[in-house]
């Protein structure tokens, strides 16, 4: 079970990187009117859509990774499982590169 909403989670996240390499090629444009929120849609999508979607897809990734690195934990026998995704998460990229060194 968990094998299938890892595959299925991946095949979303892999779809939302696609649509926000769309948003953002799509995006690159010079919009006609510079100042931002001057009610042009590229100045919509730039400032206010974009970033969302960017951040929903950093938050996404780090909650995949957390609930990825508990279940890696357990599997292999870890006493504490729940420090996996606490290492990680505090640590960002070093934590992550720490967790992958020390699993057993």
């Amino acid at each position: 079970m968990r094998h299938h909403f890892t595959r299925s989670f991946s095949v979303i996240l892999l779809l939302f990187s696609f649509v926000l390499l769309f948003l953002t090629t799509v995006s690159a444009r010079t919009p006609a009117e510079p100042i931002p929120g001057s009610g042009d849609i590229a100045s919509l999508l730039m400032f206010m859509i974009i970033p969302l979607i960017i951040f929903l897809g950093v938050s996404g990734f780090y909650i995949f990774i957390a609930v990825w690195s508990y279940n890696d934990a357990s599997a292999r026998g870890w006493e504490a499982p729940a420090l996996a995704p606490v290492l990680i998460i505090g640590g960002g990229l070093i934590g992550l590169i720490i967790y992958l060194v020390i699993r057993p």
